[in-house]
């Protein structure tokens, strides 16, 4: 991890917490312990449980937040009882996070349902919108946006992903020279990336 962040290859940290961490005094002086051991890396905490974003928690946990340069993860997912609301807040300056968890109700209604199935759902390009939106004008306020697809059955993330792309105008085509994501610096004359024989890294294509 130190060895990404250092070469700028870490966007952030993601810590998630499930349901069962509701809002609570200690659980607020874990997440500011989280801050300070992770550091110098960049840190997002996102929450499963409403109870963070009641009235006057919502304040403190905000707060806690901007003291620790850590991003509220802002998240889509199904509107249940305990479920967090698709509220956007900008608590870092090196940017905001928003992870997409689809919309798949029954699945996450179901007690005994597993993981790919609660996250069995494609979002229709119409449900993006609203969101390239908001990612865009967000955009001017902080340094980056990160959107991440979190409904990782089959490829149904590497879909929305793409569409979300196409929303936001990204262009798709690396730098010139560039076929793949390559984090070691080679010497001039070895043989790097595409078409390799000793190469075992497999190929990767950095999306935006």
């Amino acid at each position: 991890v130190l060895i990404l962040n250092s070469m700028n290859r870490l966007g952030y940290l993601l810590f998630q917490f499930p349901p069962w961490v509701v809002y609570s005094e200690k659980n607020l002086n874990w997440f500011k312990r989280i801050g300070k051991l992770a550091a110098p890396a960049r840190v997002a905490i996102e929450v499963r449980h409403n109870s963070w974003l009641e009235e006057g928690n919502r304040e403190r946990f905000m707060d806690l937040l901007r003291d620790q340069n850590m991003a509220f993860t802002a998240v889509d997912e199904p509107r249940l009882e305990w479920t967090v609301p698709p509220e956007w807040h900008i608590t870092a300056t090196w940017g905001t996070v928003m992870r997409f968890h689809g919309r798949n109700t029954v699945a996450w209604n179901k007690r005994e349902a597993k993981v790919a199935e609660r996250f069995n759902y494609l979002y229709d390009i119409s449900e993006l919108g609203p969101f390239s939106e908001r990612a865009q004008a967000l955009a001017k306020e902080v340094g980056r946006v990160f959107l991440m697809f979190n409904n990782c059955f089959r490829d149904n993330a590497v879909r929305n992903a793409l569409q979300m792309r196409t929303l936001l105008g990204i262009d798709p085509d690396l730098p010139p020279g560039q076929e793949s994501l390559d984090l070691w610096d080679r010497s001039p004359g070895k043989p790097s990336g595409k078409g390799s024989e000793n190469s075992k890294t497999p190929e990767t294509q950095e999306k935006g």
